[in-house]
């Protein structure tokens, strides 16, 4: 298999430089820069950790993978889609806002590092999580995928798409065979990206005056001192955490899987009211009074922890889309919701 880290970097890097076709769908890194430049003028951004370095990265920057992941992300795909349902942006972009919320859940589903989560793909794999129907509709959407250059199809030569194919075959083949042959109740799949050895490799060359080709006997007595500290794993270097820890440590825990948190109900009604969304100034408008309602409804969740009201509780998880306000709450629903991988 090949480290799911590098392939979406791939992904991303393509996407730069090529345009990706899928069914009558487009995705153009142009759509991702016509969002950007938007955004970044408005009072109240709708993906504030995008800069200047996600658009426009140099070769250190493109080594990173987080500058990846948050481009390709569930919330530039969500906040697209609203600038494309207020007329900011070309309805042709729903098709780059598509192709990211895919590659999105892809990476979630191989980067799973706990039990539960939020998000269902981005819990531990078992046999009841959708993750085994998922990675059969994500084969089918990565066979689909035409990436063109000018007026050439370069799908051949971008070995990024064979190599998503190849791990996840192998990802499926190897929870068949820990399933099978060793009871194992669930699989976090992180632990199977090359993270975790190149932290742990990285410790033992800090260990003896930054040794970067230790004998066996140094190897050895740097392997015995980190492992009776109890520190397995550096927060440096270009690696995330790994979330490593002992086993020892999880020797009285719970052997049962928790259950998975379920997914919310859909929402009743997608109803939006007429609005002539050429008119800018109505636009900017209904931009602005999206992200204030998302950032009024995030921080009265917050005051939920310590304080309840049921009129706000009420406001707050109404289904309506009243006045179009709640435009990008709908559409980060819907994509943090969408599982599947419709062809």
């Amino acid at each position: 298999m090949f480290d799911p880290p590098h392939l979406i970097k791939c992904i991303r890097n393509n996407l730069m430089k090529h345009t990706f076709k899928f069914r009558q769908c487009t995705a153009k890194w142009e759509d991702i820069i016509n969002f950007y430049n938007k955004d970044k003028e408005l009072l109240i951004r709708a993906a504030p950790k995008i800069t200047d370095k996600h658009i426009q990265p140099n070769n250190f920057a493109k080594m990173k993978v987080k500058y990846a992941t948050q481009i390709l992300s569930h919330t530039v795909a969500a906040s697209i889609c609203m600038h494309v349902s207020v007329g900011s942006l070309s309805s042709s972009a729903m098709g780059t806002a598509e192709c990211i919320s895919k590659f999105d859940s892809l990476f979630d589903a191989v980067n799973v590092s706990t039990i539960q989560s939020s998000k269902a793909l981005k819990c531990a794999l078992t046999q009841t999580s959708p993750h085994l129907n998922f990675f059969e509709q994500a084969v089918s959407f990565i066979k689909s995928l035409k990436i063109v250059q000018g007026n050439e199809e370069v799908t051949s030569r971008i070995k990024c798409i064979n190599g998503w194919l190849v791990t996840i075959n192998a990802i499926r083949q190897i929870w068949d065979h820990l399933q099978q042959n060793h009871r194992f109740k669930f699989l976090l799949t992180r632990r199977l990206n090359t993270d975790p050895i190149e932290n742990f490799f990285g410790t033992i060359r800090q260990q003896g005056g930054n040794s970067d080709n230790p004998t066996s006997i140094q190897f050895t007595h740097a392997f015995s001192k980190l492992f009776f500290i109890l520190f397995l794993n550096s927060s440096r270097g270009n690696c995330d955490d790994d979330f490593d820890n002992l086993l020892a440590q999880f020797s009285k825990a719970d052997s049962t899987v928790p259950a998975l948190i379920p997914a919310p109900t859909s929402p009743q009604s997608d109803d939006i009211n007429s609005t002539d969304y050429r008119d800018k100034e109505v636009g900017d408008n209904l931009l602005k009074d999206n992200l204030i309602a998302y950032v009024a409804g995030y921080l009265l969740r917050k005051c939920f922890h310590i304080h309840e009201c049921p009129t706000c509780k009420s406001a707050l998880v109404t289904n309506q889309l009243e006045d179009n306000r709640n435009l990008l709450c709908f559409f980060r629903f819907v994509l943090c919701n969408l599982l599947s991988m419709r062809e």
